[in-house]
């Protein structure tokens, strides 16, 4: 009968402990865990990945760590649980995870003034008076800066542990607030390297050594590091650019943000963590922390009401139902990503040694499908709509917080989108778009038809007035006339100097044979054909050009690079002797309406150049940009 007993009551704790562990979970099935990486395996040769690290966490436990494909295709070292990955921006979470630590500790604080702390840093904010950059703006990506510029974004000469603060003088337009701080979301790797920079003020030592000792090692990430050590080396995967060409070890200037190596393993231990801080050794953590971090507070949308967006380190987002919180990377051959959900408790880890393609996203769906199958999503959120509300934000806006301000012409030609409201129901149209519903979703909140939650607020305030964010695109009301006129001045000038291009390939040949021939009398303005003809094809080649660069060297004087330099401002000097052409052939005997049309020509180019000096791409440099 004790046996009996006994049995019935070790059952009973297997199963509770396979409840509260989640061993049920299909992670742990052998069989199903075998198909998925079998399904990953497939989409894994079929797109040309070298090598996929994976792991797979439920509950509190890593359910399984692995990978397929290879670390090195040419030696075939397989990827395992403990292959070395290059993490990319997933380091920004440690970064954010130093700075909460100092803040419990009372050491700094997410208000404090950035400039007080590190007052040798030049920052150019021209609304300091009112508006200070503040510490939660650097982690938040809301300080207004842009992202690196490329000449920062490799270190090719100096030592692997560069100073900081000596590279940031290197470029000190990194930091300049491009609007007023805590407005808007503009994702920048130069606001983290500054946060990394914070912590070395209040510590007194490095950054790597710091998070090291702090951080990664009581997560148990020991052999995860910030440096690039023999013993990092020796585990490190090769970086691919593509299936097989191979991505030189490039150190990088703005460390905190994308230095990280880690593996599958030891990156899931971050997963478990932050869904469980209080069982981890790090006495800080708490679920309020946690949870700080998780969501935005410091963007105009945060302060309105929206919820999800770039929180402190971590992005949170919804996918089919479910919310996500995480962190994506990539750095020379590799793209990284961390995920996990609260409800489900559930989460991964993908490590990729390539970065040759759209990689990330099948493999990423095919695993957050695996981990929520029986799982059902939360319900749609839906409210009252409000149609007088809607009229009132309906026009045109712009969108106004580019990424990277060198191709912010760009963002603000094509990126805008116009809302406009049909049967009490407001819509959105991008350039070249269909129309797409907004749902309500709450007071001022909407949300586009397949999410469940609020992604869209409308928002105003007394110096921005009218703005409307979606997801992490802030779209600010502009006058739709000036839009207009922009993108038909943009396209006007691409079409008339694709067509004199074409012309003149015919036109000015056969002109330059009638010159050199005693047959015939040649045009008697020759140069009004080919000054337009030669800055026609500076257009196309700072395009070619552009296709020619690659990401490892884009910071160096090379060819293409030169070349883009030489053709922006070949085409500023031909379209201005262009004009002057134009201005003597009247002197000319000279068709009048051949005349009027190539001062028309004449008159496109230099409306080009003041387009292209105004967005700073005449003459630009990109190695010292």
């Amino acid at each position: 009968m004790k046996r009996i007993i006994t049995f019935f009551f070790l059952l009973g704790c297997f199963l509770l402990t396979n409840t509260a562990f989640g061993q049920t979970h299909p992670a742990f099935d052998q069989e199903q865990r075998t198909a998925l990486l079998d399904t990953l395996e497939k989409v894994r040769t079929d797109l040309g990945i070298p090598g996929i690290g994976i792991a797979l966490v439920a509950g509190d436990s890593v359910a399984w760590s692995g990978g397929v494909g290879f670390a090195n295709t040419e030696t075939q070292q397989p990827v395992t649980a403990s292959t070395m990955f290059r993490a990319g921006s997933v380091s920004k979470t440690f970064v954010a995870l130093a700075i909460m630590k100092l803040a419990e500790e009372g050491k700094i604080s997410l208000d404090s003034n950035v400039s007080d702390i590190a007052p040798e840093v030049e920052i150019n904010n021209a609304w300091s008076d009112e508006a200070h950059i503040k510490v939660a703006h650097l982690l938040e990506h809301t300080a207004g800066f842009d992202d690196m510029h490329f000449s920062m974004v490799h270190n090719y000469e100096d030592d692997y542990l560069f100073p900081l603060n000596e590279a940031f003088d290197e470029n000190p337009k990194a930091f300049k607030s491009r609007w007023k701080p805590g407005t808007r979301y503009a994702y920048s790797n130069p606001g983290y390297a500054l946060a990394g920079y914070l912590v070395e003020k209040v510590t007194g030592e490095t950054f790597e050594e710091y998070v090291q000792r702090e951080i990664l090692n009581p997560l148990g990430m020991n052999n995860s590091s910030f440096l690039k050590t023999d013993e990092v080396v020796s585990e490190l995967a090769m970086g691919y650019l593509g299936e097989n060409k191979e991505a030189l070890y490039q150190n990088i200037y703005y460390r905190p943000a994308g230095a990280l190596h880690t593996s599958p393993e030891e990156l899931a231990k971050l997963v478990r963590f932050l869904q469980n801080p209080n069982d981890s050794n790090l006495a800080f953590a708490t679920d309020s922390l946690i949870q700080r971090m998780e969501y935005p507070k410091t963007t105009l949308a945060a302060k309105k009401g929206l919820r999800n967006g770039y929180g402190l380190g971590i992005s949170t987002t919804e996918n089919k139902g479910f919310i996500w919180h995480g962190h994506d990377g990539g750095i020379d051959g590799f793209v990284s990503s961390y995920a996990y959900s609260d409800d489900p408790e559930i989460g991964f880890v993908i490590l990729i040694n390539s970065t040759g393609g759209s990689f990330m996203t099948p493999v990423r769906n095919i695993i957050r499908d695996f981990m929520l199958q029986d799982s059902e999503p939360m319900d749609k959120i839906t409210d009252e709509p409000q149609p007088e509300l809607y009229r009132e934000f309906s026009g045109y806006y712009r969108a106004a917080n580019p990424r990277n301000q060198l191709l912010g012409f760009l963002t603000y030609l094509f990126e805008g989108r116009n809302f406009s409201v049909q049967d009490d129901t407001l819509y959105s149209q991008g350039f070249l778009q269909a129309e797409v519903p907004l749902v309500p979703a709450g007071e001022q909140l909407l949300r586009n038809e397949n999410r469940h939650t609020a992604n869209a607020i409308l928002m105003e305030s007394e110096d921005l007035g009218k703005a409307i964010q979606i997801d992490n695109i802030f779209y600010q009301k502009d006058s739709p006339v000036k839009i207009y006129l922009a993108r038909l001045g943009f396209f006007w000038s691409f079409f008339v100097i694709g067509l004199v291009g074409l012309v003149s390939l015919f036109w000015l040949p056969f002109e330059l044979y009638r010159l050199v021939s005693s047959s015939r009398k040649a045009f008697p303005a020759i140069s009004m054909i080919t000054f337009p003809f030669l800055a026609s094809l500076c257009i196309p080649a700072i395009i070619g050009f552009a296709y020619l660069l690659e990401f490892p060297t884009i910071g160096m004087a090379t060819v293409p690079s030169v070349m883009i330099t030489l053709c922006s401002l070949g085409f500023a000097v031909f379209s201005i002797l262009s004009g002057y052409a134009t201005y003597l052939a009247f002197k000319e005997d000279i068709s009048r309406w051949l005349l009027g049309v190539y001062s028309l020509l004449s008159i496109t180019l230099i409306g080009f150049i003041i387009f292209m000096g105004y967005w700073n791409l005449i003459g630009i440099r990109l190695w010292v940009y």
